[in-house]
């Protein structure tokens, strides 16, 4: 599933016009699950909720 995401997350990436609007700060996908945030080698960054907070 979380394959799947990020191949969704990165076509609505690519589906926005910059000369329109900023590009995005980044590709980012929230879990309720893991310990710890890591960059996937295409770019998408995978954090759990819990490491969101304070």
């Amino acid at each position: 599933m979380l394959e799947q995401a990020a191949a969704r997350l990165q076509a609505v990436s690519r589906g926005i016009d910059i000369s329109r609007r900023s590009a995005p700060a980044a590709n980012l996908i929230v879990t309720a699950f893991g310990t710890s945030a890591y960059r996937r080698p295409d770019g998408v960054t995978v954090a759990p909720f819990t490491a969101l907070g304070p």
